[in-house]
């Protein structure tokens, strides 16, 4: 089966991705970046005997928006002759409908989009700005679950902070070069050290939220956490 997960919800197509691989727990699981992937590499992936004969999750980064036909070709002839794998597309960023001609009928496409208000709230987070995070925030509150809220204003502050100090993390790498841009602009309004000691703010609240030892509501929190900003 050929699974494409696509759209600028990222969080949400990556925690797909992690309960896919949860699913296929059992089989081996191997992946590959489309944008420096060669089709040696593709046909390794894919006939390259299996350790303790395990069946196969592929995952693939970053293939589609490459607009490669000939790779994406070279997957599907591939994925008919080895029918026991099971096949992923992430992409970070919606794909357009017409490149979805070339996949086979059978492809299950799960589109994640970001939610406006979700979006405009992270790109608020800045000191001065205060009246406005609020209420963005609340209006995130209307159709987004607390908790949801919290980790994407964790994730924008590590990527914030993975910036600013050039930090290698993984989530830096699937950034957009637009999506780099804006948060570059972001971090302007921060030190680096007002980057750590709010990041590190986050991390206390996470912990309380984990053990249950947090003293208010998360949404309270987060009212006073964005106060502090």
């Amino acid at each position: 089966m050929i699974t494409v997960l696509h759209g600028d919800d990222t969080i949400a197509s990556r925690q797909k991705l992690t309960e896919l691989k949860a699913k296929f727990a059992d089989y081996e699981q191997v992946g590959l970046i489309g944008e420096a992937a060669d089709p040696a590499e593709a046909i390794q992936l894919f006939e390259a005997n299996s350790l303790f004969s395990l069946k196969k999750l592929i995952i693939l980064e970053r293939f589609i928006e490459t607009k490669d036909k000939k790779k994406l070709a070279l997957i599907f002839n591939l994925f008919k002759k080895n029918r026991d794998c099971e096949v992923v597309f992430w992409e970070a960023k919606e794909i357009k409908k017409s490149l979805f001609d070339f996949f086979p009928k059978q492809t299950t496409v799960l589109l994640f989009k970001e939610n406006q208000p979700v979006f405009r709230f992270l790109e608020s987070l800045r000191p001065g700005n205060t009246r406005q995070m609020l209420s963005l925030f609340h209006q995130t509150l209307k159709n987004e679950d607390d908790q949801r809220i919290f980790y994407m204003l964790v994730r924008q502050f590590r990527l914030l902070l993975a910036i600013v100090t050039h930090g290698r993390i993984s989530e830096t790498g699937r950034l957009a070069p637009w999506q780099k841009g804006r948060l570059m602009m972001q971090a302007k309004y921060f030190s680096n050290e007002r980057l750590i000691k709010l990041y590190q703010k986050l991390f206390v609240m996470e912990k309380g939220l984990k053990t249950g030892t947090n003293a208010m509501p998360l949404s309270h929190a987060l009212d006073l956490f964005l106060l502090e900003i």
